[in-house]
């Protein structure tokens, strides 16, 4: 499953349970692109089962950065993430409400 917008609910929708505990063969595939900002390729698959190097599931598109990797692991550590992932879903909500406020008065609802 692809669920790299599952964190970024707002208005107070709690997202459902990741589809990765559906089962042993299930898997799911995220991103901190959505979260921090577009341009950083950096993800995680969350799984029941342990997932390794040889697996060949841990590179996509190319070969993992390291430099990227380390700053947002210190966000991870320093709770900076945590932070980050309020105020965009603050953004999103107030985005989502200014643009049902603006269809709703030009569709005359």
């Amino acid at each position: 499953a692809d669920e790299v917008y599952q964190c970024l609910s707002f208005d107070g929708y709690v997202a459902p349970e990741s589809i990765a505990t559906l089962g042993e063969r299930v898997f799911s595939v995220n991103s901190f692109s959505k979260i921090l900002s577009p341009g950083i390729r950096l993800g995680w698959i969350a799984s029941k089962n342990k997932l390794t190097v040889s697996d060949g599931v841990h590179q996509s598109g190319g070969d993992i950065c390291g430099f990227t990797a380390a700053i947002v692991q210190v966000g991870l550590e320093n709770g900076e993430m945590d932070q980050i992932l309020a105020r965009t879903q603050q953004d999103l909500g107030e985005r989502s409400s200014l643009l049902y406020n603006a269809l709703s008065k030009a569709l005359g609802m």
